[in-house]
């Protein structure tokens, strides 16, 4: 039997290979080791665990067997500042996710993570409470608050039927907060580059229980639909996804959610947000692209008086309005997407009006490069 084998059929909390203990001494002994949160040696114990097919024989497939015990093994979340992607991060009173990235709006900082992670319930009955780092589940309490919950601008829809490309949000990081940008724990500094992917490239992501881990994409454009809450009861149908290998998990795992996805020029790539495990199991990814655009937000802070400079907005996609641009002064809604020319969008991303910007819209240019848009002054 493997040590894989051994640990699955016995039940216990760890086995390795090392030298059997006998009398507190090392001896030469090749043995299992075989390690257990408790030893029992109470006869009616022994007996249940003989029942149970849990006993433990002194020796298996011919090598001696030791029995140890040690305590619990726990994840060793460290709380971290400033605060840097990769790192543990959740709402306060729930388990655990990954905070992915410290990005701006404006010049103000943000935290990036996974909308499931911060609204737990999908119902914004949590606004205005803490997100903490570390996580709750690693022992992170109110004093390890870093950001607070606000209502956000995006919201997904899960009803199985509309089709969502993200399962993204930003909360803004608390005054006085320390924060580094462009930088991911294990990995270290990242650059400020959207990179697409195909099939067969590799990619790397540094997340709160699997650590650095490295992938292989299988699939882009995907349609899925994936189940939230405690029962998969909430169905939400995603469009233009990126699918990594996840065999038995060895990509990605519970917590892992709301890690960035970088290609293995640390280019930013999307947003991990579900997976599965198994033999074919598999990581999802939100392209980063389309989260930001929708957003508003950027990796580097924005100097606010270049607003007056550049003129032209997406305000949102054909037949799927995500702001409400009426010609006349208003206020955004959403963040918006600065450009110098309202025709090819790669190319021309100035910098981002955050939410409550107030403008003046001057034009409405129409339908353009699949998007609307129109022709604004930053008041």
């Amino acid at each position: 039997m493997t040590n894989k084998d051994i640990l699955r059929e016995y039940k216990v909390a760890a086995v390795g290979d090392g030298k059997k203990v006998k009398n507190g001494r090392k001896t030469k002994q090749d043995a299992k080791i075989v390690f257990v949160e408790k030893k029992y040696k109470n006869p009616l114990m022994v007996s249940f665990l003989k029942a149970t097919g849990r006993f433990i024989p002194p020796e298996i497939d011919g090598e001696k067997t030791d029995i140890q015990e040690i305590p619990k093994l726990k994840p060793l979340r460290t709380k971290e500042r400033p605060v840097i992607g990769g790192c543990s991060g959740m709402i306060n009173g729930w388990t655990a996710c990954t905070i992915g990235a410290i990005v701006f709006k404006g010049e103000k900082p943000y935290i990036l993570s996974n909308e499931h992670c911060v609204d737990r319930w999908f119902d914004l009955e949590q606004v205005g409470e803490k997100i903490l780092q570390p996580s709750p589940f690693d022992g992170g309490t109110v004093e390890d608050a870093i950001s607070t919950l606000v209502n956000t601008e995006h919201r997904m829809v899960l009803d199985g039927k509309t089709h969502n490309l993200f399962d993204s949000s930003v909360q803004p990081l608390d005054e006085g907060i320390p924060y580094r940008e462009l930088y991911q724990k294990q990995i270290g500094e990242i650059n400020n580059v959207i990179a697409t992917v195909r099939a067969g490239d590799r990619v790397q992501k540094r997340g709160r229980t699997t650590g650095l881990t490295e992938g292989e994409v299988i699939a882009t454009n995907v349609v899925a639909s994936v189940r939230y809450g405690l029962a998969g009861n909430k169905i939400g149908m995603f469009e233009n996804q990126i699918f990594i290998r996840n065999k038995n998990w060895d990509f990605v795992n519970g917590g892992d959610s709301g890690s960035i996805c970088l290609n293995m020029n640390k280019d930013i790539v999307g947003h991990l947000y579900a997976g599965s495990g198994g033999d074919n199991g598999v990581g999802v990814v939100a392209p980063m692209k389309a989260i930001m655009e929708t957003l508003g937000f950027t990796f580097t802070p924005q100097e606010e008086e270049e607003a007056e400079k550049f003129n032209y907005v997406a305000a949102g996609r054909e037949n799927a309005w995500y702001v409400k641009c009426p010609i006349g002064k208003t206020r955004t809604e959403v963040g918006l997407n600065l450009r110098t020319s309202p025709r090819v969008l790669p190319s021309t991303f100035i910098r981002t009006l955050p939410v409550g910007t107030n403008i003046e819209v001057l034009e409405d240019l129409g339908n353009m490069m699949g998007y609307r848009w129109v022709k604004i002054k930053a008041l």
